[in-house]
Parts: C-alpha cells; sequence; structure tokens
C-alpha cells in the first residue's frame, strides 16, 4: 500500500508539471488531490482491516501540529502565489526586506 501512495503522489505532481500551470490555482487543486488521496488510502486501509483507527494519545497533538504545518506552510506558499500574481498583473515594483511578507506571514498565521 506505501508504493501504491507513492505512485499516486508521483502521478499527482507529474500532472501538475504537465500543466505548466503555477499559480495558486492549480496550488490549491494539487494539495486537494493529494488530501483526498491520503483520505482515501486511509479509509481503504480501515475498511480492509489492515489498520485500526487511532485515537490514542497524542491523536490531538498529531492532528494540531499537521494543522499548523499546513497553515503556516501551506497558506504562506498560497498567500505568496496570489501575491506574487496581483504585483505581476499590477507591475508593481515593491522595495523592502527581501521575503519580510512571507515571514510576517509565517508568524501571524503562527500566533492565530
Amino acid at each position: 500500500m506505501p508504493l501504491a501512495i507513492l505512485v499516486l503522489h508521483l502521478t499527482i505532481d507529474l500532472a501538475k508539471q504537465q500543466c505548466k500551470s503555477d499559480t495558486a490555482a492549480s496550488f490549491a487543486w494539487d494539495q486537494a488531490a493529494h488530501i483526498v488521496s491520503l483520505i482515501a488510502a486511509g479509509w481503504l486501509l480501515l475498511q480492509m482491516g489492515w489498520v485500526t483507527a487511532f485515537s490514542g494519545h497524542g491523536y490531538a497533538w498529531i492532528v494540531g501540529f499537521a494543522g499548523f504545518i499546513g497553515t503556516v506552510q501551506g497558506a504562506g506558499y498560497f498567500v505568496g502565489k496570489v501575491a506574487g500574481r496581483i504585483k505581476e498583473k499590477n507591475n508593481l515594483k515593491i522595495n523592502g526586506l527581501e521575503n519580510g511578507g512571507a515571514m510576517i506571514g509565517s508568524l501571524e498565521r503562527a500566533l492565530i
């Protein structure tokens, strides 16, 4: 099953590369496809009885940490794509601290 998940994820990534689209929308679709594939694989493993549902010690921390990483890193990438398109579309030349907006955004999302 891990090999099937690896092949599925590589297929999703290859499909994204073939689109040659590096936009916020393509990123969102790519991430949605990865999440759906993982949920489907987890459901399939549960149905086949290969794994049991996990709700033991540390479950809330694992889910919380995954959400934290997804929010800080994933949302940062998404916002960067949206902001980059706005900057490019409006021909903005912004001078300032290199990656300052990204650092501030990461800190804001982490605090929230």
